[in-house]
């Protein structure tokens, strides 16, 4: 059975007894819709059957978003990245594809957590809460793609500038036949602009501190063998010449290898 908005209006009205199949028939419908609409995506229906207030039924889901659904690797803990990226000053874009069945007029509502907030997007904006229209009515505009550009209202670390890496330099004399010098790169942050590693959704991030380096290589998008050879290298080649045209007489046996307590 077809029913009219104004049908609809006056059943439920009327007769809850069919409303409530109404609703319950239109569930399957929206949730299909929502599976369709977020592709790849662990969707989770939080209302048994829709509401209908003021001619307009209303339905929730959460929608947790994958690494399938960002294209990258499934071995990539998304919410992880995601939320450390953020927390050190990234931007995050997303992008939706919604649709709307022929005949249907639908309205998609993301509701932002107040730790977050917007920089642009293409849907209108009420507090916390962003808004896209996909009217189908006629048949003839099944989809709307449409993007928000989030970040944290307070992120850990602020929008760092310049890169940060301490010298540490120890002498043992012990031995009484040679001295010998440790020197410690304490990296606070880096400059990440060369490595080519963000993926597209990530914005803003440039100069990174310790526990984005951290992040990055625990989620496999670089590893500390090239953060030895594109930034730490440089510090040790650098720091090596200006021993040796030191006024001492030395000779030079170096070594690398990673803190495991630091790292």
């Amino acid at each position: 059975t077809v029913y009219s908005k104004d049908e609809i209006k006056s059943i439920s009205e009327t007769n809850p007894e069919i409303m409530g199949a109404v609703k319950y028939a239109l569930k399957g419908l929206l949730t299909d819709q929502i599976k369709q609409t977020f592709e790849n995506t662990d969707v989770t229906v939080i209302n048994e059957l829709p509401t209908y207030e003021n001619g307009i039924f209303h339905d929730e889901y959460d929608v947790e978003l994958t690494s399938e659904f960002f294209k990258m690797n499934k071995t990539i803990n998304i919410p992880n990245l995601v939320n450390g990226l953020l927390d050190i000053g990234a931007l995050v874009n997303y992008t939706f594809n919604l649709i709307a069945e022929e005949g249907w007029d639908n309205t998609y509502t993301i509701i932002l957590p107040d730790s977050m907030k917007y920089q642009r997007t293409t849907g209108s904006v009420e507090g916390n809460r962003i808004q896209w229209y996909v009217k189908n009515g006629d048949g003839g505009h099944p989809d709307l793609l449409v993007e928000v550009l989030i970040e944290l209202d307070k992120p850990t670390t602020s929008e760092l500038e310049i890169e940060d890496i301490e010298l540490e330099f120890g002498l043992n004399c012990s031995s009484g036949k040679e001295t010998i010098l440790t020197t410690n790169v304490l990296i606070k942050s880096i400059d990440i602009g060369d490595y080519n590693i963000l993926p597209e959704f990530i914005s803003n991030l440039k100069i990174i501190p310790s526990d984005g380096v951290r992040l990055l290589v625990e989620n496999s998008l670089t590893s500390w063998d090239e953060l030895y050879e594109k930034t730490v290298k440089t510090v040790k080649e650098t720091t090596s010449k200006k021993i040796e045209n030191s006024s001492f007489n030395q000779t030079l046996d170096l070594s690398f290898e990673w803190d495991s307590n630091t790292t």
